[in-house]
């Protein structure tokens, strides 16, 4: 987890310097494009995980000195075991007072006590608790956000049929909108937001009535290009984002950016129209003035004060340019993201099987003859990057005797995933003596991922009357099948003899054991639990409770 956690923060900067570059470059064009730029650069920090996860690594060799650079897990999950040879680990080693000792009795792994590697990985864990709360603050921060801007839109009031929903019409018509949005006034707002969530509204202060027109006119038009532009959905997957990157400064600064060029881009909808950039900036300045704060994260807001010093120099810059993106615009900043995003993503690097860097190049022969010497003496050592894996994860010499009793070729790989996972010695001695000798590593880490305990397992076997198979053991706990489940649903089909396939069938269709007792009550006493899968399966349970209900 933390490995995977240290890679997903290294990317994500790497992505949000490839924006901030681009950004650079489109400095001297329209806020639009700008806009464009780090919503790109936002969407591609939010589908940096999913990619990583879903699409192949691609080995990229990069040189380094030593010949080794440190490798990096994307994924926490169990890797395809490799055909490493086993590790042995010599009784000596210019590890600078890192004892390490073998024995042909103990298996392929052996280690001494005093092998410098801890039985916890505490600074670990509490970087990773850390980075979760604050995951956790930011991500109900953009709940609180979403619920207060929906509070504040059933509050409102309508405005259909006054002046003002006339003139938002035409503003609709004029940005080509499909349907114009809905105009409400609030008594809790004192400037005009914008909400995209359920419908397309704008919400005004209840004196907006009594602005002048062409003040009315010029908000209207810029919040009703904010809903154009879904700068609402944008501005929501952006705070995800972030919320996920908190601890990188750079995400925080692309935020920043995109509400500074998002607002720059609507002030440019309402000049294009042809209203003077001084107006414009008089109207912008009055409404602040009576501003308070504001944060309805959900919301597009018309005039936050802090941004209002450069909006006001943009607005009357004359050789600021003002343009749309054009289509071929955004397909193009589209693929670039996508070209930019995928690499990183999932190039992998890794070490270069040859340089000789600055200092001439050796012959054949004598290359051989220092490898083979240098290989003699730590041939069997394992990489520093595997020891600090192995020290984060707390694999300790005492874990690897343990093991290495319990299955041979064991590499570090395997280790490592089995203390990620919590697979213990006592728990793998005790699976295999319920199941056999032959039960897998990576079957074992299975059941231990999803819960398979000594206790569940002996449960089932009992309650069934028959002896459960591990990897039906791990299907059960997949789809939510508890010894409780099953004992209600013995109490009620005491007449049925049931076996593991039909509770994993009822779990996945939704077969409850309320379900099941609600049928009893309309008089359905002899269901068998095939009968009572394809009920689920075409609703007719919910056909009897509504006829249930109607009768009632």
């Amino acid at each position: 987890m933390t490995m995977w956690l240290v890679d997903l923060l290294v990317r994500g900067a790497l992505v949000c310097v490839i924006g901030s570059l681009a950004a650079v470059c489109a400095r001297r064009q329209a806020a639009a494009l700008r806009a464009l730029v780090w919503s790109a650069a936002l969407a591609a920090l939010l589908a940096l995980p999913l990619v990583a996860w879903l699409a192949p690594s691609i080995d990229v060799p990069v040189w380094s000195p030593s010949g080794n650079l440190p490798s990096v897990e994307p994924r926490p999950a169990m890797p395809v075991k490799e055909q490493r040879p086993p590790i042995t680990l010599p009784a000596t080693a210019p590890t600078g007072g890192l004892a390490l000792a073998s024995s042909a009795h103990a298996g392929p792994y052996v280690a001494t006590p005093s092998m410098a590697v801890p039985s916890s990985g505490g600074v670990a864990a509490l970087a990773v608790g850390l980075w979760l709360a604050g995951v956790s603050v930011l991500g109900a921060r953009i709940v609180f956000g979403l619920l207060a801007t929906l509070r504040l839109r059933a509050g409102a009031i309508c405005l259909s049929g006054t002046e003002a929903a006339d003139e938002l019409r035409q503003v609709a018509q004029r940005l080509g909108m499909s349907a114009p949005p809905a105009l409400l006034a609030s008594e809790e707002l004192d400037i005009p937001v914008a909400a995209q969530f359920i419908r397309p509204t704008i919400m005004v202060p209840v004196e907006f009535a009594r602005w002048p027109q062409q003040r009315r006119a010029a908000v209207l038009l810029h919040e009703a290009a904010h809903l154009q532009r879904y700068d609402c959905w944008v501005q929501l997957a952006a705070r995800v984002a972030v919320a996920i990157h908190w601890v990188n400064p750079l995400a925080w600064l692309a935020l920043s950016r995109l509400w500074v060029e998002r607002e720059r881009a609507c002030d440019d909808v309402v000049l294009r129209s042809g209203l003077r950039p001084s107006d414009y900036a008089t109207h912008l300045l009055a409404v602040a003035a009576s501003s308070r704060s504001l944060s309805a994260h959900a919301a597009a807001a018309f005039a936050r004060r802090q941004q209002l010093p450069g909006r006001v120099r943009a607005i009357l810059n004359p050789s600021t340019g003002r343009q749309s993106p054009t289509r071929r615009t955004l397909v193009s900043v589209t693929a670039l993201s996508l070209v930019f995003l995928v690499p990183v993503a999932i190039a992998q690097p890794v070490a270069a099987s040859s340089a000789v860097p600055h200092g001439g190049e050796k012959s054949s022969a004598a290359t051989t003859a220092s490898a083979s010497s240098a290989g003699a003496a730590q041939q069997d050592l394992p990489a520093i990057e595997d020891l600090i894996r192995m020290r984060i994860h707390g694999v300790t010499p005492e874990f690897i005797d343990a093991m290495s009793e319990l299955a041979d070729d064991l590499d570090i790989d395997t280790l490592v995933q089995l203390r990620i996972h919590g697979v213990s010695p006592d728990y793998a001695r005790g699976m295999r003596a319920a199941f056999g000798e032959n039960l897998d590593l990576q079957d074992l880490v299975q059941g231990r991922i999803h819960g398979v305990t000594t206790e569940f397992a002996a449960g089932m076997s009992a309650q069934l009357r028959e002896d459960v198979a591990f990897e039906t053991l791990t299907q059960m706990r997949i789809h939510g099948v508890s010894l409780g489940f099953l004992e209600e649903i013995q109490e009620l089909l005491p007449y049925e003899e049931i076996e593991s396939d039909d509770l994993v069938q009822m779990r996945i269709h939704g077969v409850s054991s309320t379900m099941v007792r609600e049928l009893k009550e309309q008089g359905y006493d002899d269901l068998t639990i095939e009968e009572l899968v394809r009920i689920k399966i075409h609703g007719f349970d919910r056909f009897l409770r509504r006829r249930s209900g109607g009768q009632r």
